[in-house]
């Protein structure tokens, strides 16, 4: 099963041209680049640890960091997919025997799983994360002497990835507290003890580089939280906490985070199944429910009401596999009070079906990629770039790209992205708003004295366009930007009066 995975998985991301799929990887490997000890601001992000930055800087000595980490998250794959597979057996040692049906079941939702899918096919400490967690799992729930120490160092080596890795910290804690038979307190100084000194360490790279200890800019996902985002112009909240903003607009808040909980209900019913048998102690045939899972499911129930805040996809990744193994109990519940004549039948076709429906999904969205990523690559083409510096800094030929479309990125010039505006690196890292100043998307002749100010020479939009206001401004002004060409997904204008743009043959 593992190595069927990860050649499943690979053949997946070589079929779409090991497509980038979340394009934070693109301001993470802006950071990378930029790391350097002589500037200690270099090592602060607003949202992300220093863990990723550091690794994809020491990949550069490959000549394609981003490449490189793809083929590394693929090749661990099988590492991931076993301890999946473990967890199950370790909590339920039957599933080998009788129970293997509600695993075959069970197991494709976290393997086929969206946030996994992406997690593991594009460089993102996502998968990092998660891998962490999923080995400290192992440690909490073996539940001897030294195994609350080592489950705590392998989740706070999570914090060094993602940022909301902290949040389960305290979510683990407190279940230890509420739900581990018997010194329960050296169980929670023990866990306590093996994760704070990688949140030290964190702590004190941000102190280093001229933050506080827990700065971070989360004020940015809860404002999106409350008011959703313009992308293309983020907004200004200074050095406003998101403590304070949820203080100042608790009316906005409250009724934002309960329409994203119940939008992705269906993630958070394993858990609250699992903690609803054991509270009124109903039997489930013969399967015993270990107090262990009660206590992760317990954990992951508040983990995600707690990052609900942030309402971020990626939140999921690192407890999926938690969410899987509570599938099995409520499995096995539904039907242990039928009397179905061909139930071991019944459950046998119900995995076969998922399993298909599974991998049907990964061919689909192989294929859906492949286009897209095609269309870049035609893109690239009829530009003529040669090297990464075409596609963002001015050079002879001044052939400075610009896009409304966060995604796009040119295949052929090792994952490098155009120019673009906002987002979340205007603020959450120093130094690159200086480097990218600001362009602003409307009316079309602001944004025209902007995009010859920072010398772009050409812009791409999506279509249907992600920043509708700066595309219509565009197309309706033909004095300024000319229509050269488009593809299935883009259309690409030039900018007028630019010298030195080169048209393509």
């Amino acid at each position: 099963m593992p190595v069927a995975y990860a050649a499943m998985i690979l053949a997946s991301a070589w079929l779409s041209h090991f497509a980038i799929l979340i394009n934070d990887v693109f301001l993470l490997r802006w950071q990378a680049d930029h790391l350097s000890l002589h500037a200690p601001e270099s090592f602060f992000n607003g949202f992300f640890p220093i863990g990723y930055p550091l690794i994809l800087h020491a990949a550069t000595i490959t000549g394609n960091p981003v490449l490189c980490m793809i083929l590394f998250q693929i090749a661990l794959a099988p590492l991931y997919v076993t301890l999946v597979y473990r967890l199950f057996v370790r909590l339920f040692p039957s599933i080998s025997g009788e129970r293997w049906r509600s695993a075959a079941i069970a197991l494709p939702l976290v393997l086929f799983a969206p946030p996994v899918i992406h997690a593991i096919l594009s460089a993102m400490p996502d998968f990092f994360a998660a891998l962490t967690v999923l080995v400290g799992c192992h440690f909490l729930i073996r539940e001897r002497r030294w195994d609350f120490l080592l489950a705590g160092m392998c989740v706070g080596l999570g914090c060094l990835f993602r940022s909301h890795i902290l949040a389960l910290l305290v979510t683990i804690s407190l279940s230890i507290l509420l739900f581990q038979d018997g010194r329960r307190l050296r169980a929670f100084t023990g866990f306590c003890i093996g994760a704070i000194p990688f949140v030290i360490i964190q702590g004190l790279v941000q102190v280093w580089s001229g933050h506080g200890f827990f700065e971070n800019a989360q004020a940015f996902n809860i404002w999106k939280t409350m008011h959703g985002m313009d992308w293309s112009n983020p907004p200004a909240l200074n050095q406003a906490s998101a403590i304070s903003l949820i203080g100042e607009n608790m009316g906005l808040f409250v009724p934002a985070v309960g329409n994203w909980l119940l939008r992705y209900s269906f993630y958070f019913i394993p858990f609250v199944g699992v903690l609803a048998l054991s509270v009124f102690r109903v039997r489930i045939g013969t399967l015993a429910m270990p107090r262990s899972l009660v206590s992760l499911a317990a954990a992951a129930l508040m983990y995600l009401v707690i990052t609900a805040a942030g309402v971020s996809v990626s939140a999921f990744t690192p407890i999926l596999p938690i969410a899987a193994v509570c599938v099995i109990p409520l499995m096995e519940y539904a039907l242990s009070g039928t009397s179905l004549r061909f139930r071991d039948r019944t459950i046998s076709t119900v995995a076969t079906l998922v399993w298909i429906a599974s991998v049907t999904g990964i061919v689909i969205f192989t294929m859906r990629e492949a286009a897209r990523v095609n269309d870049y690559t035609n893109i690239e083409r009829m530009l003529q770039l040669d090297s990464r510096s075409d596609a963002q800094t001015p050079n002879e030929r001044a052939l400075t790209i610009y896009t409304d479309d966060y995604d796009f990125y040119f295949p052929g010039l090792q994952y490098q992205a155009p120019r673009n505006t906002g987002g979340w690196g205007e603020v959450g890292l120093p130094g690159y708003f200086k480097e990218f100043p600001h362009i602003r998307n409307a009316p079309a002749e602001t944004e025209h004295d902007d995009l010859i100010k920072n010398s772009i020479a050409w812009t791409i939009y999506r279509t249907p366009p992600y920043d509708p206001q700066g595309y219509e401004s565009v197309r309706s002004d033909t004095s300024r930007f000319r229509l050269m060409f488009h593809t299935p997904f883009h259309e690409v204008y030039r900018v007028e009066e630019h010298i030195g743009a080169a048209v393509p043959r």
